[in-house]
């Protein structure tokens, strides 16, 4: 777990869930080919930061993108590479706090982590003032919600019933494992313009028969599977279970990820505004 502002942050920071970060990252990619944000900042940006960047992924792309820019990634925990583009550097600090920084960024972004802070009404004002005039803030996340178009996914599926126990206990937390769906209000808000939305199905598991869709499916749910043992570790057991009946529907739960005769995916949102 993370040193700084420990607690905060309900899920590990060991190496399985560095891991679990890269599977992300790759169904992030495959999922938008290759892009690595939406906002349509100008030709020539100056200035990019990384909001829970978590290893540097993003912003070390990010950085041979743009090599003149500077590149910041912020997290609670200095887990960042150390080599890394010269124009790229990391900062341990919490986005809920307000931020030292001096701002003027083009675009600010934060992907995988909006579910996991109390505040997102107040990470969202301080990216507004941190951007330059024109600046963009681009937000993605998966809705953690399983859907499924086809009848297939049964009431009582399994991982469905740990993605509504998830939402249960990160409420616990103050946390909301549906704000992905809540940003456009909340960017109105804070003075956002141009409020943009783009919604990818990603399967869950190896049920789709385009095989590039099958590829993110598996990719997908070996992603699930390691998230089920870090809820487990902590947010879960705040839900009241008995360890052993805890730990026995968990293992039902990751047995039903593979059952491809359930065609269950999760929305994949991203939202990008101006200010």
């Amino acid at each position: 777990y993370h040193h700084y502002r420990h607690g905060r942050y309900p899920l590990p920071n060991d190496e399985i869930e560095q891991e679990r970060e890269y599977l992300k990252h790759v169904i992030h990619m495959e999922l938008v080919s290759g892009k690595l944000f939406n906002s349509p900042i100008a030709p020539n940006p100056q200035r990019i930061l990384d909001l829970c960047t978590g290893t540097g992924l993003w912003p070390v792309a990010v950085a041979k993108m743009y090599p003149s820019a500077e590149i910041v990634g912020l997290d609670l925990s200095p887990i960042q590479p150390l080599m890394v583009p010269p124009n790229v550097r990391f900062l341990v600090d919490d986005v809920e706090d307000e931020w030292m920084d001096r701002g003027g960024y083009d675009l600010i972004h934060l992907r995988h982590s909006c579910i996991y802070l109390k505040d997102v009404d107040k990470m969202i004002r301080n990216s507004y003032s941190h951007l330059k005039e024109g600046g963009w803030l681009e937000i993605t996340d998966y809705c953690s919600f399983l859907r499924c178009d086809d009848g297939t996914m049964p009431e009582n599926h399994p991982p469905a019933q740990v993605a509504m126990m998830m939402h249960q206990a990160l409420s616990r937390y103050g946390m909301n494992a549906y704000v992905i769906n809540e940003l456009e209000d909340k960017f109105k808000a804070a003075g956002f313009k141009n409020i943009q939305c783009r919604v990818i199905k990603t399967p869950l598991g190896n049920w789709p028969k385009d095989p590039h869709q099958r590829e993110i499916g598996i990719l997908f749910r070996d992603a699930i599977n390691e998230l089920v043992g870090a809820l487990a570790a902590k947010p879960l057991r705040t839900l009241g279970w008995d360890d052993t009946e805890l730990e026995v529907y968990l293992a039902s739960a990751r047995k039903a990820l593979w059952d491809k005769r359930v065609h269950c995916y999760a929305n994949f949102i991203s939202w990008w505004a101006q200010k």
